[in-house]
């Protein structure tokens, strides 16, 4: 089995840009902007919001590992589930005893409008990606602009779950 080698310059090629991001013609001011455009909004509990940050900075860190951008948008469906499990114990529903599934969640949430499935098989997507992304068979390597598109779409299915006008005319 082949180890992984560690450059002589590994403080050099740490403060370097990943050779693919020239495909892009994007810099790391390019990437934060587009990283901070995505927001959390103010209700979102401190347990997935730190989630969230952690995310927004293996995206900026992305620059210099590119897989990092996939790594991001791998916790960001971490960050739904979290945040699932959150607003069923937060809306009274219980304390969750054993295995409660990402599948049960969703429908939960959707069933009781606490996101709005905004496509056809919305939920099923969720579980599919998050799903391939905890039990992984092979190393998969997204595009940054696809994992950025995917992280700012879980955003703002989180955000759907912690808005206030929505939760009050439930």
């Amino acid at each position: 089995m082949d180890s992984v080698k560690i450059s002589e310059n590994i403080l050099g090629d740490l403060i370097a840009p990943d050779t693919r991001w020239q495909y892009f013609d994007f810099t790391l001011q390019n990437l934060k902007q587009s990283v901070d455009t995505i927001e959390l909004s103010a209700n979102v509990p401190e347990g997935v919001r730190s989630q969230i940050d952690i995310c927004k900075k293996l995206f900026l860190y992305s620059y210099f590992v590119y897989e990092f951008a996939t790594i991001a948008m791998e916790r960001s469906f971490m960050a739904i589930e979290s945040a699932l499990k959150l607003k069923y114990k937060i809306d009274g529903e219980g304390e969750i005893k054993g295995t409660i599934t990402l599948k049960r969640l969703l429908d939960w949430a959707v069933d009781n409008q606490k996101i709005e499935e905004r496509f056809p098989g919305m939920k099923d997507t969720i579980r599919h990606l998050r799903n391939s992304f905890a039990h992984p068979e092979r190393q998969n390597i997204n595009t940054p602009f696809d994992a950025i598109w995917c992280f700012s779409e879980n955003v703002k299915v989180i955000n759907s779950l912690f808005d206030v006008s929505q939760s009050s005319s439930v």
